[in-house]
């Protein structure tokens, strides 16, 4: 499935505000919550994906780079 590229571009995005969503429902609840603990593990899961993705598109962008020479160097040899 082809996503739109205005909604592809925003996905680390999407799973940030899912990461501190559940950290912040996780601490407001408290330790003494039944599932604080799946709460917690899923927003640094979620945190971690985020910058992973974000970090896997930034390598890929990078190979991608063409770097244009203007102009040539030329090395010229002196003998003495």
């Amino acid at each position: 499935m082809l996503l739109p590229d205005h909604i592809y571009r925003r996905i680390p995005q999407l799973w940030m505000l899912m990461g501190v969503l559940f950290l912040v429902l996780g601490l407001m609840a408290g330790p003494d919550f039944r599932f604080f603990g799946a709460y917690i593990l899923l927003g640094l899961v979620s945190l971690g994906r985020a910058f992973w993705i974000k970090a896997a598109r930034q390598r890929i962008a990078r190979g991608r780079e063409v770097t244009v020479l203007t102009e040539t160097q030329r090395l010229d040899r002196k003998t003495r």
